[in-house]
C-alpha cells in the first residue's frame, strides 16, 4: 500500500479540509490505541457518523482524542490498511469490523 494513497489527519482542522476536498471518498474509523483492531468501520466522507460530533464531543473528537480516522479517495487502501494493522496486531486476514449501515459505503449508488 502506498502510503499517499491514505492520509491520517493529526487534528480536526486538517480532517475537515480533507473531508471538504474529498466529498466522494471514504474514511475509516478507528481507536486511536494503537494495538486495536476491534474497531475498523468504513464510512463515506459525507456520513454523518464521522462528520459531526455527537454529544458532549469537543473540538478534536474526531482525531485528537478516542479515535482516528483513515481517509482515502478510495476503499481498497483502506481494506489494505484494515488488513495490515489487523494482521499486525493478531487478528490475519481481517479487514474492516464492519460497513457503516448509515452510508453504505460499498453500495453503488455513490
Amino acid at each position: 500500500m502506498k502510503a499517499e494513497q491514505t492520509f491520517v489527519p493529526k487534528s480536526d482542522l486538517n480532517y475537515r479540509a480533507w473531508l471538504a476536498a474529498n466529498p466522494g471518498g471514504f474514511v475509516l474509523n478507528r481507536y486511536s490505541s494503537e494495538n486495536s483492531s476491534s474497531y475498523l468501520v468504513l464510512h463515506r466522507a459525507s456520513c454523518d457518523y464521522v462528520t459531526k460530533l455527537k454529544g458532549t464531543a469537543t473540538e478534536g473528537g474526531h482525531t485528537e482524542h478516542n479515535y482516528l480516522k483513515v481517509c482515502s479517495p478510495e476503499i481498497a487502501p483502506l481494506a489494505a490498511y484494515a488488513s495490515e494493522h489487523s494482521t499486525k496486531h493478531g487478528k490475519p486476514g481481517q479487514s474492516f469490523t464492519k460497513l457503516c449501515t448509515r452510508c453504505n459505503p460499498a453500495g453503488d449508488d455513490q
